[in-house]
Parts: structure tokens; sequence; C-alpha cells
């Protein structure tokens, strides 16, 4: 059993996978775990990129290895859809997924009415960063993104 560390973007996931699967095995869970496409992945270990087909045994990996995820951009117009989820007002906003972060936030403060200073913004668990583009949290079609609004008591 090999255990990975994923690297590419600020969500870093860690996925246990036996010898004997492939590469393509290992980027099939990582499509469950950020919801992006396996079509769209490269896996790199140092400067090689892995092959879909060859088996993780190839590489003689140690126990716990990390890789890096690269994944390719979607044409650039096109925007896609994320969920925005609050207790009780969940709601769909279209981006692209270069847009930032701020962007998104710009976005939520238009249609919730709630001022921007209020607002922070997770993806699992992780509070993401106004400067850095949505991809950076593996923002795809339908990605859920947690709304948290930051209310002081008096």
């Amino acid at each position: 059993m090999t255990s990975f560390r994923i690297t590419g973007g600020m969500i870093v996931p860690e996925i246990d996978m036996v010898a004997s699967e492939t590469i393509l095995d290992l980027k099939l869970e990582i499509e469950k775990e950020l919801n992006v496409e396996v079509e769209r992945q490269s896996l790199w270990y140092n400067t090689r990129e892995l092959k879909n087909h060859e088996v993780i045994q190839r590489y003689r990996f140690r126990e716990c290895e990390t890789l890096n995820l690269r994944v390719k951009p979607m044409e650039e117009r096109r925007k896609v859809h994320v969920l925005v989820k609050q207790e009780g007002a969940n709601g769909y906003v279209r981006l692209r997924e270069t847009d930032s972060v701020a962007h998104l936030l710009k976005k939520v403060e238009k249609y919730w009415g709630i001022p921007r200073s209020l607002i922070t913004l997770r993806r699992f668990g992780i509070q993401m960063e106004d400067h850095l583009p949505l991809i950076a949290y593996y923002i795809t079609e339908d990605t859920e993104v947690e709304l948290c609004v930051n209310i002081k008591p008096r």
C-alpha cells in the first residue's frame, strides 16, 4: 500500500493505493476526490510524467510519496457552475475557473446582499484566498463552495 500526497493546488488530498493498481486508477480516485476529470489531469513524480497504463509498483515508490497534479485548463471562454452553499440558502454562480476568488466573492456579495467584509469562502474546510484563481482550489463544473458569514455579536 502506498499513500500518495497530491500537491499542485491549495487542497492536498492523501490517497491510498495498492501497488498492483495503475496510474489511471489513481487518477480516477483523484477525480472522485477533487472533481477534476481524468482527461485534464497529468501526474508528475519529480520531473517525470506518470503514464496511465503503468502499474504503481513499477515506480518503486516509498510507503508515503508526494506527486504533483497539473490540471489542463478549460477553454478560455467556458464558464462553470459553482454551487455556493450556506445554511438555508444555496445558489449557483457562473464563472471561469481562471477567475479569482475575489471575483467569486464579488458575485456572492451581489446575489446574496452580504457585505464582502463579512464573507469567508471555504472549499474542503480550507479558507480561500482572494488573490488566487479558482482552479487553485480545483473549482470545476458543479463544485461546492461553503459560504460562511462572519457576524460579530454586539
